[in-house]
């Protein structure tokens, strides 16, 4: 009877001991995923977008489905294709995007990086534009009272030449806050545009 609980003992001490290793080795794994992602927004701001691109794929590698990789990736190869005006990274950072659609649906700020992701590529492609302006759009429908995705939406508006459309919107966001200094100048400008 003693060597039975014994060996049930050992079991659950060797049973409890595998679980322990596992934990430690996952939060040893996200620690260095969160570190080299980290490292890549470093990289990224002194415009070395390959090195981010690097460690933010050995991130991903990680975690492959985390949507936040991959509309950071999705990002650099955006800002690559501008600086090198190449096709390659445009596709890449498209391709990005669509893998990170379902995942991002009702995230906001990852909604808003989509947004400003395609009006990167959209001074390389001005097609993109519109989906800049659907991203924007469908973020409304999730946060109708942001006034910065209602300044997004009117500044979308306006690079798709709906003037009258924008200033309209502006004027939804400049009552929703008062003070938005950003959507006022907007609107100003506008309004001289169109003569009023």
């Amino acid at each position: 009877v003693k060597k039975i609980e014994t060996n049930k003992q050992k079991l659950f001490i060797a049973i409890l001991a595998l679980f322990t290793a596992y934990l430690i080795l996952t939060t040893i794994k996200y620690w260095y995923a969160d570190y080299l992602y980290a490292e890549s927004i470093e990289d990224s701001k002194n415009s070395e977008y390959l090195n981010a691109i690097d460690k933010l794929e050995l991130s991903s590698k990680y975690f492959p489905g985390e949507p936040i990789f991959k509309v950071q990736l999705a990002e650099y190869y955006a800002n690559l294709a501008l600086s090198e005006s190449s096709n390659i990274y445009l596709n890449k950072s498209l391709n990005l995007l669509s893998e990170s659609k379902e995942s991002t649906l009702f995230n906001v700020k990852l909604l808003k990086q989509n947004a400003n992701v395609y009006s990167d590529l959209s001074k390389l492609v001005s097609n993109y534009l519109y989906d800049e302006n659907l991203t924007i759009n469908n973020l409304q429908k999730l946060a109708p009272t942001d006034a910065s995705i209602s300044y997004m939406y009117a500044v979308s508006l306006a690079k798709l030449g709906k003037a009258k459309e924008s200033v309209s919107q502006l004027e939804k966001t400049i009552q929703m806050k008062s003070d938005y200094k950003l959507a006022r100048k907007l609107l100003g400008y506008l309004q001289e545009d169109l003569g009023n």
